[in-house]
Parts: C-alpha cells; sequence; structure tokens
C-alpha cells in the first residue's frame, strides 16, 4: 500500500478466464488500524442471460422493471433478449439491429452477432401476410440467414422474415 493519507492501491494479476463461469477470490486486506474483506470476482469469457441481465441492466439502473427477455429496458421496443445476442446496450434507445435485404432473387437477414452471449437458440421464421408465420429455419450461421424460396417472377410474391430468439434454459 502507497500514500500517508490512508489510501492506498493494491494490484491483482490473474490468468484470463476462458470458461464460462466465474471464479472468485476472497481476499483479507490488513493495515496497521484496521483489516478488510474484499470479493473478487472475474468472470468467463462468456456471459449467460442472467449474468448480462445483472450486468448491463439491473447493475446500471437498480429501479428499472423491464428487464426480462421479452420486455425493453429502454422502452424502445427492441427486446432485452435480441440485445444480449447482438450486443446492443439494454438502456439505449435503439431500433431494429436486424436488417433484410435482396441478394439475387433471395432475401438475404443479417444482424451483429455477440460473440459473448450463451444459452440461446435463433431461428427465422417466414410468412405471406405478417399474421401466419407458418415457416421456421434454424440459423446455422450467426449473424445471417440466406432465405429458401425465391421472391418475384414466379417466386413468392410477398415474403417477411423475423428473427425468433430463444433461451436455451427457460426462465432464466
Amino acid at each position: 500500500m502507497e500514500g500517508t493519507d490512508g489510501n492506498g492501491t493494491i494490484s491483482i494479476s490473474a490468468q484470463a478466464n476462458g470458461g464460462v463461469s466465474t471464479r472468485t477470490a476472497a481476499l483479507t486486506v490488513s493495515s496497521f488500524l484496521a483489516s478488510r474483506d474484499v470479493l473478487v470476482e472475474q468472470r468467463g469469457g462468456k456471459l449467460t442471460w442472467n449474468e448480462w441481465k445483472k450486468d448491463k441492466i439491473i447493475g446500471r439502473d437498480p429501479s428499472n422493471s423491464q428487464t426480462g427477455p421479452g420486455q425493453s429496458a429502454a422502452g424502445d421496443g427492441v427486446p432485452n433478449l435480441l440485445k444480449y445476442v447482438t450486443g446492443m446496450d439494454p438502456l439505449k434507445p435503439a431500433g431494429s439491429p436486424v436488417s433484410i435485404s435482396e441478394k439475387g432473387n433471395r432475401l438475404l437477414m443479417t444482424w451483429p452477432v455477440n460473440e459473448e452471449a450463451v444459452g440461446i437458440s435463433l431461428k427465422v421464421e417466414a410468412s405471406s401476410n405478417l399474421k401466419d408465420w407458418t415457416e421456421s429455419y434454424e440459423v446455422t450461421v450467426p449473424g445471417e440467414f440466406h432465405d429458401v424460396p425465391e421472391i418475384g417472377a414466379g417466386g413468392a410474391e410477398r415474403r417477411f422474415l423475423r428473427l425468433a430468439v430463444m433461451l436455451d434454459v427457460p426462465g432464466e
């Protein structure tokens, strides 16, 4: 410890935690006059939904009651779970991170990928009328989906896609 006014600096170093789980260490810091217990947590390289929610929503805005996966902590209509999957700030209002464009005669859906997100499944649902979502495709390439049927010129006249995000462990 340094300093004469009672304040000091302690440096702790540890190897990177490449796992999913959090490591915890309990330390006791003692000086001539006092002793303090400190709990140090080192998160793994990945964040579960609950860890992300605790860190990104509850830890920054404890009074926010919109913390569920289908709710919107920013009040912008973008579900928290979609912001988790795409790496968006849940407290910052934003538009949809999902983009749809035409590539050849097919629709291409793209979105940013949060490399730290774990425990989720993605699928793309399709409709011709925005009412009946009858087709469903598993996402096999992170961040993009190439639609199956062709559009126009003999293909579907109208085609709508949406990204569905599910927690692998319901209730988290």
